[in-house]
């Protein structure tokens, strides 16, 4: 008898795979549950997806197969797992010398994915992608999905297949010798040479944490990595807007021959929205405790940013001198806490890896009585390090640069452009000991002139590189992410003058650095047009600590007028997320302090966060579970057998915290959810009793 499909069957599992190509074609939880494949459209990948220099290759065509059946996979399920092995696969007209091995384990409602790709076609593999699953919609409507990915902290994706084929809509904007281009109007993603819209970054760089949760109002899927499997990237692809289906998959970049792999690539059905998947990732992660705080971070809500002691043009607007009056300045934005930047030879975006004391600035003595100036107004300051680049123009850094940089395929270095195109920067690499020993150099360098912390730019922002380098010392090509956890770990573990340790901010957020920095950078004015949710990295981790940046709604010269219109957004945002305020603090560029309405609504704010913080400083973030509230944000934060309400009123004059005490609030019931009504009180607290919270 003749069986098209391959059925696989376990629990409430069922899957079901072409007999003769293996194609996924079915895949659902029972019972009550759809497939969740409803679209399988030709030239599409399935399963598996081996990227060469000149084409992609994935499981063979039913006519393939019957003109060499050796090309059908050799399949077996045991009852509890199910194994295929593909022993070739086509590349155009090409029979190539590659073995891929999957295997499925279902297991209740969930099923976990690993394959491996033996490459012995003498062709570099480029790209190697898995568990290829695609043409989903959930229900019998795509266009009610909504898909969560954890772009820095997150994104909110409705409609995914509508909205990653729309096309973007762009601003320009220069400051200075920098050109951005920012893009509005939601998320969406870009065609890529294959013809798919395609939405994806690497963990861990943008990429704060490997999963990703499709859902709507019934339920969903979860879709996240298990294991440690190098540099990965996690993408969301759709054909074409007019023809729906969303496709999830990991991918490894690893050009080379040989082996392989991705384990452990986890889906789950779920029957409620992200947070299940939330939920989910957490339990696999286990609880992630960061390393002992020092006691002034403990009680710090909002730092003030200057960038502008010396420019990458050479601009200098102050020097260590200015150091105490900048701390006073601090006091009228509502900031206890300094960041330094462009403080070294040759300054910001220009003097790396140079990070000693610019003489020009006043040299090594005056930035120590600098920071002493600081430190006798009540103020705590952290200096810059930038973690990957490194200016080709130094003569003196030369060999070091060329020693520990990223390494190509070709044997060439990765270079990168900031700003000044007369400049270029190496990219150095992560793993190096060398580059990992620099950094800590200068973190040792700053501690030791009394500095209480270092913020290292791009560390968990900027792409991780694979590097070819046999020196460096790294195990593997696509180690760079332990190496930088190397660096944040030796870091802590520097002693700062007063006793305590080093303070460590990162540029972006990641489950991979997390339980060591003391605070991540999420900088949601970027994408605050594009559906920002950075709820998604603070409901699943509530233990680290998410630092934002703020703007002022006037005289903001340093981003676009789309993002000094989001001002209050931004401020109230960061307020009931319980984030570290970033301030910047530039003179002509961006400052609260030449717009005194914008001052006092965020000083208020920081006001009620600095007294949030020290009267319940281990309530965990909770999100929105369990309440609904009109005509405001709320999230909610539950310890010690109460709860506190953070609530905002979107902008509109009032952000207020409400702590656990006798009830004032007008509550009601709306099926299994507490309304509250949202008290007349401007920034400040108000009593509240505990809410029970669903789930």
């Amino acid at each position: 008898m003749f069986f098209s499909r391959f059925h696989c069957d376990k629990d409430s599992v069922h899957l079901s795979f072409d007999s003769l190509t293996g194609e996924l074609l079915e895949f659902y939880v029972r019972p009550g549950c759809d497939n969740l494949i409803k679209s399988t459209p030709w030239g599409m990948p399935s399963v598996f997806a081996l990227v060469f220099p000149d084409g992609v290759a994935t499981v063979p065509s039913p006519s393939r197969v019957r003109a060499d059946p050796s090309l059908s996979p050799e399949k077996d399920f045991d009852g509890s797992r199910l194994r295929m092995v593909w022993n070739s696969v086509m590349l155009g007209d090409r029979k190539l010398d590659v073995r891929v091995t999957v295997t499925v384990v279902p297991d209740g409602t969930s099923a976990v994915w690993s394959a491996v790709a033996e490459n012995n076609s003498g062709m570099p593999l480029v790209e190697f992608r898995f568990p290829v699953i695609g043409g989903m919609w959930l229900g019998d409507t795509p266009h009610d999905d909504t898909l969560v990915y954890p772009y820095n902290a997150g994104v909110k994706i409705p409609d995914p297949c509508a909205s990653l084929a729309h096309k973007p809509e762009r601003i320009y904007w220069r400051w200075q010798d920098y050109r951005y281009v920012y893009t509005v109007g939601g998320v969406c993603g870009y065609k890529n040479t294959e013809g798919v819209y395609s939405y994806g970054s690497s963990y861990s760089g943008p990429l704060s944490m490997p999963w990703c949760d499709l859902y709507d109002r019934n339920g969903g899927l979860y879709f996240g990595m298990h294991s440690e499997n190098g540099i990965c990237f996690l993408r969301a692809e759709t054909a074409d807007g007019s023809d729906p289906g969303l496709y999830l998959h990991f991918a490894r970049q690893v050009q080379k021959t040989g082996s392989v792999s991705i384990e452990n690539v986890v889906t789950a059905f779920h029957g409620g929205d992200w947070h299940d998947g939330a939920d989910i990732y957490r339990a696999f992660r286990g609880v992630q405790n960061k390393n002992p705080l020092p006691e002034w971070w403990k009680e710090s809500a909002a730092l003030a940013a200057h960038y502008d002691f010396r420019y990458q043009s050479g601009g200098v607007v102050h020097t260590y001198s200015d150091m105490g009056a900048i701390a006073e300045q601090a006091e009228l934005i509502g900031c206890d806490h300094i960041l330094c930047s462009g403080w070294h030879i040759g300054g910001f975006d220009n003097g790396f890896p140079e990070y000693r004391a610019d003489p020009e600035l006043g040299g090594e003595e005056g930035l120590r009585r600098g920071i002493a100036d600081i430190h006798s107004r009540g103020k705590k300051v952290s200096f810059y390090i930038n973690s990957r680049i490194a200016n080709l123009r130094f003569d003196n850094e030369k060999d070091f640069i060329n020693e520990n940089a990223v390494v190509r395929t070709d044997g060439s270095i990765e270079t990168e452009l900031y700003g000044d195109e007369s400049l270029r920067f190496a990219t150095m690499c992560a793993g190096s000991r060398n580059w990992q020993d620099r950094l800590v150099g200068a973190a040792e360098y700053v501690a030791s002139l009394g500095a209480d912390g270092v913020y290292l730019d791009q560390l968990a922002m900027a792409a991780p590189r694979v590097c070819h380098s046999d020196g460096h010392g790294h195990a593997d090509s696509d180690t760079w992410c332990d190496g930088y956890r190397s660096v944040i770990e030796r870091v802590r573990d520097i002693t700062a003058e007063s006793g305590e340790k080093l303070n460590v901010i990162t540029e972006g957020i990641s489950d991979k650095y997390g339980d060591t920095a003391c605070g991540g950078l999420v900088s949601t004015f970027a994408y605050h047009h594009n559906g920002a949710f950075p709820e998604l990295y603070r409901y699943t981790f509530p233990n680290h600590r998410m630092v934002d940046m703020v703007y002022p709604e006037k005289n903001l010269a340093m981003r676009p007028v789309h993002v000094a219109q989001a001002s209050r957004e931004m401020i109230d945002r960061a307020f009931v997320c319980g984030m570290y305020f970033w301030v910047y603090d530039l003179e002509q560029d961006n400052t609260f302090r030449r717009d005194e309405e914008s001052r006092r609504y965020l000083c208020e704010a920081i006001a009620a966060r600095r007294e949030w913080m020290k009267r319940y400083p281990d309530y965990v973030f909770a999100d929105e579970r369990g309440i609904e509230v009109y005509k405001a944000t709320a999230k909610h934060y539950e310890g010690d057998g109460e709860g506190i309400i953070a609530f905002a009123h979107g902008g509109d004059g009032c952000v207020i915290l409400s702590f656990p005490a006798e009830c004032p609030l007008k509550t009601t019931r709306k099926g299994s959810r507490t309304v509250i009504q949202l008290p007349d009180v401007r920034f400040g607290t108000v009593p509240y009793k505990k809410v029970p919270v669903k789930g």
